[in-house]
């Protein structure tokens, strides 16, 4: 039986790293945005058992958080206050 180098399985692992990626579901209200056209940057964990998405829409950041059921978002745009 051959061997599998540990540095072979994490190579293949890497390789396959976007499939993977693919293959996770978004929630529905992050789906929802990215019909209408948002991009997805980046997810982080919030406060308040929030879960939040860095999301961008026409060059503009806006900050998007799950709620705990996963049913509704909540979103700030990232802007100065303006006066």
């Amino acid at each position: 039986m051959k061997k599998i180098s540990a540095l072979s399985v994490s190579l293949a692992l890497l390789l396959n790293a976007p499939a993977f990626a693919a293959d996770a579901k978004l929630p529905a209200p992050i789906e929802a945005l990215e019909k209408q056209g948002f991009e997805l940057k980046g997810e982080f964990k919030a406060p308040g058992d929030l879960q939040g998405y860095a999301m961008q829409y026409q060059g503009q950041g806006t900050t998007v958080y799950l709620t705990p059921d996963k049913q509704h978002a909540i979103m700030g745009k990232h802007d100065r206050y303006r006066r």
